[in-house]
């Protein structure tokens, strides 16, 4: 049997959010670190509730959502599981102040940014009771791929 307190322990590790290394396009941790909250997260919730209302709108007008809106609904969602971050600064060289508004600016601006908050906020796993998962899980995208052989 398991004690449902194991739950409520996920759960709280999800609500207070980890810190995780933001890859290079090499696949090497950079000094940035990003606070992410966990997928069942209230953060994460809410934000999906509200992304959804707003595809909602968008629909009962009669239309499907174009790239520019259906980018939108996943930002609206991102964004909200970004807690903070450590280590990043403006193109001055001046420590970038966390705000909702930089959240979002860095997940439009940057798409290596972009994917890996997102596999982050995604991953239920990387939100375990074990602090190992945060240093040694990187994102798909930021795994070195194998050559493909040539086909002769």
């Amino acid at each position: 049997m398991v004690d449902l307190s194991v739950f409520d322990r996920l759960q709280a590790i999800q609500e207070e959010g980890r810190e995780f290394p933001i890859f290079n396009a090499a696949g090497d941790p950079t000094e940035i670190k990003i606070k992410v909250f966990g997928p069942d997260s209230k953060a994460q919730r809410d934000a999906k509730n509200e992304a959804e209302r707003y595809l909602t709108g968008i629909r009962a007008s009669g239309r499907e959502p174009s790239d520019a809106e259906s980018e939108t609904y996943v930002i609206m969602r991102l964004r909200a599981a970004v807690g903070g971050w450590s280590n990043l600064e403006d193109e001055n060289g001046a420590p970038l102040p966390f705000t909702r508004d930089n959240a979002e600016m860095l997940l439009r601006r940057f798409p290596i940014v972009h994917d890996q908050v997102k596999f982050f906020a995604s991953t239920r796993t990387l939100f375990s009771d074990t602090e190992t998962t945060t240093s040694t899980e990187k994102p798909p995208a930021t795994k070195r791929a194998k050559p493909r052989p040539k086909r002769g």
